[in-house]
């Protein structure tokens, strides 16, 4: 515990009377002790600024750090209406098998049909949305990616291909 401000200027005083009752009959060390005395309160002087530089150097430290998170953190930007590739590593992988990257409605085709071959849920909202739907292959690349190969699907002519309406053909 500190003791508290009026303690140690009592303290201060006492030893300088000390220190000047010692110096009193030699003006050499007398001026020695008003040297180091001048010396003494430009430091405490020093010592006063020093917190805030201390504090201001850590600021900066923190700040560095934290913008250098920020920017380690920071999500790449992603063109609209495109799903990054890195992202979805299954984009990749369709487009390893078909080469070439596919379309919505060749990956809704593609979901239809592992769907009704081999049972996995595909909801309606998942159909209707590209990112859903790589989520949807993504999630079961597992099995989809074996069962491709296993009913034919890498030939894109034995997909389920979305039914239009006779009254509005697709343009």
């Amino acid at each position: 515990m500190l003791p508290n401000e009026g303690t140690l200027i009592q303290n201060i005083e006492k030893n300088v009377a000390e220190i000047l009752a010692a110096c009193k009959d030699d003006p050499a060390k007398t001026e020695i002790a008003r040297v180091n005395f001048e010396l003494l309160i430009t430091v405490i002087k020093k010592f006063e600024k020093g917190p805030r530089y201390y504090n201001a150097i850590l600021e900066d430290q923190d700040a560095a750090q934290n913008n250098q998170m920020q920017s380690s953190f920071q999500m790449p930007v992603e063109k609209k209406g495109e799903p990054d590739a890195i992202k979805y590593p299954v984009i990749a992988e369709l487009e390893k098998i078909y080469h070439k990257k596919l379309t919505t409605k060749e990956l809704q085709a593609l979901g239809s049909s592992l769907s009704k071959l081999q049972g996995l849920k595909l909801n309606r909202d998942t159909k209707r949305n590209k990112i859903k739907l790589l989520k949807w292959f993504s999630t079961h690349w597992q099995i989809v990616h074996s069962k491709i190969y296993e009913f034919g699907l890498n030939d894109r002519s034995k997909w389920d291909t979305p039914k239009t309406n006779p009254e509005n053909p697709p343009q």
